[in-house]
């Protein structure tokens, strides 16, 4: 077996779960939210979190956009 990662393979082990719900998700809400002017519910962040990390982790890491605000 190969020990590639990708979409099929990306939950074994539960290590991506474990990564989701240590995210500080108050950070992932300012950040969203300011980025996309909108209001997110909780459901929200947590399928923004998920979303993110998954295009981060297989696209082997992606540039994020900050600002100093």
């Amino acid at each position: 077996m190969s020990g590639s990662l990708n979409k099929a393979n990306i939950t074994n082990f539960g290590h991506f779960d474990d990564l989701c719900y240590f995210t500080d998700s108050e950070k992932v809400r300012e950040y969203f939210e300011r980025i996309e002017n909108v209001k997110l519910e909780s459901y929200e962040i947590n399928m923004r979190i998920d979303s993110f990390l998954r295009n981060f982790i297989l696209s082997r890491g992606i540039d994020i956009e900050i600002s100093e605000e």
